[in-house]
């Protein structure tokens, strides 16, 4: 599949960054979901910032929450979903997961 994502990364010096990424083929028994929303939870991202002050040495952190997409691929032994199917899920702010 050879396909370049992308993901935020957020840093403690409250920058925000987008970050490009090989996509993985899927596990057996796993699924990649092409991302469409992602839903931004400001407790967790605001929680970052304040337990990583700006003056403290430079963190970055992949964040998320709940994710919508479509299933792309389904690895061996995968039976529950197909591609094209839509599901919900956990996961970081990238446009795979």
């Amino acid at each position: 599949m050879s396909e370049t994502g992308q993901r935020l990364i957020f840093r403690s010096d409250r920058k925000v960054e987008i970050e490009s990424f090989p996509v993985p083929e899927p596990g057996p028994g796993q699924v990649l979901v092409k991302v469409e929303q992602s839903q931004v939870s400001a407790g967790s991202e605001m929680n970052f910032f304040r337990h990583n002050p700006v003056d403290g040495p430079l963190v970055k952190a992949q964040l998320g929450y709940m994710t919508v997409g479509t299933v792309q691929a389904v690895g061996d032994g995968g039976t529950e979903y197909q591609p094209g199917d839509r599901v919900l899920t956990s996961g970081y702010h990238q446009s795979h997961w």
